[in-house]
C-alpha cells in the first residue's frame, strides 16, 4: 500500500502542477502525437480505477439505497514486439499483479491480491489471477489505436469454463487506455481539437462515446518533453435487452439519463508514449420495470476514476 501511496502522490501532483508548468511554454509548432513504436521498447505502468456505485430503488412508496464500489490496482507491462514500414505494430501487455478490493454495503471490506493469495470474494480472484502472468498480443495502427487483441484464450483456459474474463473488447479497451494515444494526429498545435469515437462493452450492452480532444500545452517538465491533452466526451447507451431478465408480463426500460467522459494525458515527446493519465467518467442509469401488479424503479449513480502511471522504462540498445 505505500508503494501505491507514493505514485498515487507523484500523479496528483502531477496533475496539478503540469498545466501551470507547461503554458508558458506553449509555441506555434505542430507536433506529432502518434506513436513511435520500436521493437523491444519496454515500459511498466502502474494502475489504478476507483468504482463508486449508489443504487436507489423504489418499490411503490418505499424507497431503498445502497452504495458500494471496489478499487483495483496493478501494474503492467507494455512492450512492443515488431513493427511495420507502414508505422502499425504488435504489442504486448502482461499483468504483473493485481489485487481487487470490493467496499460491502455493511462498510466491511474484501480483499482479493494476486502477489499474497488473498482470496475473499468467491469468483473475483480466479478473475484477477488467471489475467497476471499470461501476455496478451495487439495489432496497433499507426495512429496509437488497438485493432485486434490475440492470447487472450490463455487466460480463459487458466481461469476454467466456469469463470468468465472480460471479453476480448474490454482488453482492447485497457490497451487503448494505456500507452498510447488512440487516433493521435500527425500534425497538432496546442489548442488544436479533434474528434475520435470509441465503443466499449458494458454491462447493459454497450457505451459509445463521441470525445474530443484538444492538444493544451507542449514543453518541458523536468527534462522531459511533454504534451498534455484534454478530452471531454458524449456518451451513449446502447442496450442490449437480450441480456436483461426476459418477462412477457413485465415491461423493461432503461435510460442513460445523465453521462460525461473527461481525460487527460500526458505524453513523452521522446519517446512518444503515456508517462501518465486520469480519467473520469460518471453515468446515472434509471431502469424502470412495470407489471400490472406492481412498478419497480431503479437509478444507478456510478463514478469510475482511472489513473495510469509509467514508473519504469526501458529503451532498446543502438
Amino acid at each position: 500500500m505505500k508503494y501505491f501511496l507514493h505514485y498515487r502522490f507523484v500523479l496528483f501532483v502531477l496533475l496539478a502542477l503540469l498545466s501551470t508548468s507547461l503554458q508558458a511554454q506553449q509555441g506555434a509548432d505542430t507536433v506529432d502525437l502518434r506513436p513511435r513504436f520500436i521493437a523491444g521498447q519496454q515500459a511498466r505502468y502502474s494502475l489504478w480505477t476507483r468504482r463508486n456505485t449508489q443504487t436507489q430503488v423504489t418499490i411503490l412508496e418505499d424507497v431503498r439505497q445502497q452504495d458500494g464500489g471496489y478499487v483495483v490496482e496493478g501494474e503492467a507491462t507494455w512492450q512492443v514486439l515488431l513493427v511495420d514500414p507502414d508505422g502499425s505494430a504488435q504489442c504486448q501487455m502482461t499483468f504483473d499483479w493485481f489485487s481487487l478490493t470490493i467496499d460491502l454495503p455493511d462498510g466491511t471490506q474484501q480483499v482479493n491480491d494476486t502477489r499474497t493469495g488473498a482470496n475473499q470474494s468467491p469468483g473475483v480472484y480466479e478473475v484477477i489471477s488467471a489475467m497476471v502472468d499470461n501476455p496478451v498480443t495487439f495489432t496497433m495502427a499507426a495512429d496509437g489505436s488497438a485493432t485486434a487483441v490475440f492470447g487472450t484464450q490463455a487466460m480463459r483456459s487458466a481461469a476454467g469454463a466456469d469463470v468468465e474474463l472480460p471479453g476480448d473488447l474490454d482488453f482492447i479497451e485497457s490497451a487503448s487506455d494505456l500507452a498510447t494515444l488512440p487516433f493521435a494526429p500527425a500534425n497538432a498545435s496546442v489548442n488544436q481539437s479533434w474528434d475520435s469515437s470509441f465503443r466499449w462493452s458494458h454491462e447493459l450492452g454497450h457505451m459509445n462515446y463521441a470525445v474530443e480532444s484538444t492538444l493544451t500545452s507542449v514543453g518541458s517538465v523536468h527534462g522531459i518533453d511533454l504534451a498534455t491533452i484534454t478530452s471531454t466526451g458524449e456518451i451513449a447507451l446502447d442496450v442490449d435487452y437480450e441480456k436483461l431478465p426476459k418477462d412477457e408480463n413485465l415491461q423493461l426500460d432503461v435510460t442513460l439519463e445523465e453521462g460525461s467522459f473527461e481525460q487527460q494525458v500526458f505524453m513523452d515527446m521522446d519517446r512518444h508514449e503515456a508517462v501518465g493519465r486520469n480519467s473520469v467518467l460518471r453515468t446515472v442509469i434509471h431502469t424502470t420495470m412495470n407489471s400490472d401488479d406492481y412498478s419497480v424503479s431503479q437509478v444507478v449513480r456510478q463514478t469510475v476514476h482511472s489513473q495510469a502511471l509509467r514508473i519504469s522504462e526501458t529503451d532498446v540498445m543502438p
